[in-house]
């Protein structure tokens, strides 16, 4: 199992575990996070945690999936329409949502950060985008709402040259609000989920989305950012920037790729 369910007192936690493949996301695991959606809007939790086991968060999307694909660009466009839709029935989560971010968060991982509502990380965790080093592009709204979060000078630091940035670094551009000593992850979420249960449902819903800014300016942004994805879909470089990963080398991306 790459994903799993746990519950924690009134929190539902969804936990990334593929220690081999540094807890990337499969199919399985965006199954997992669909019916963490599911639960949650059925059971009104506390709030949403994410994390990972082995103090590791995510290197994002499983690239040897997304390359098995690859050579279909349709097959692809419509496995990454399905992880936008369940990366926004995220969004759209009456609940606060809560990352835990140990280890590397790369890719699809920042991506979960940037929706997430409270960030908590371990003092070793690492930040970085990723998607252009391989060709790809975010497809949930990752740029829209990473340049609302840090501004558009680190955002733009980030999506464009690929820069890993450390969790200090990433609480003073106000990726994440909160950085703890390693080991001491787990309970700081324990903690911050007590913290939000003494608030009333109705009230953390309110909250959650009025600092969602669910406008209309948000909703044309992610769709905006999935047309693009399925466009470059098709595209040579995503082939090469996949396969480049793969073997373990540098991608010879065209001047015009």
């Amino acid at each position: 199992m790459s994903a799993r369910l746990e519950r924690h007192g009134g929190a539902l936690y969804v936990v990334l575990d593929v220690p081999a493949r540094r807890n990337a996301l499969n199919a399985e695991g965006f199954a997992t996070l669909r019916e963490a959606c599911r639960v949650a809007r059925d059971e009104h939790p506390t709030a949403l945690v994410i994390t990972g086991a082995n103090d590791t968060f995510t290197a994002g999307g499983d690239l040897e999936w997304f390359t098995s694909l690859a050579e279909s660009p349709d097959s692809l466009r419509e496995v990454f329409s399905q992880l936008a839709q369940v990366m926004w029935d995220l969004e759209d989560l009456p609940c606060p949502i809560v990352a835990g971010v140990g280890g590397v968060c790369v890719a699809g991982g920042l991506e979960i950060v940037c929706l997430a509502d409270i960030v908590v990380a371990a003092r070793s965790a690492t930040f970085a985008d990723g998607h252009a080093r391989v060709g790809l592009l975010p497809l949930a709204g990752t740029v829209h709402r990473l340049a609302a979060r840090v501004g558009s000078a680190a955002a733009n630091r980030l999506l464009l040259t690929g820069a890993v940035i450390d969790a200090n670094e990433a609480l003073r551009i106000g990726l994440v609000g909160q950085v703890v000593e390693d080991g001491r992850l787990s309970a700081a979420l324990d903690d911050t989920c007590a913290a939000l249960s003494a608030s009333p449902a109705r009230v953390l819903a309110a909250l959650t989305r009025l600092s969602r800014q669910t406008d209309g300016n948000r909703v044309r942004a992610r769709r905006k950012e999935l047309d693009e994805a399925l466009a470059n879909a098709g595209s040579p470089s995503v082939l090469e920037g996949l396969n480049s990963f793969l073997e373990r080398r540098e991608p010879r991306f065209g001047r015009n790729a």
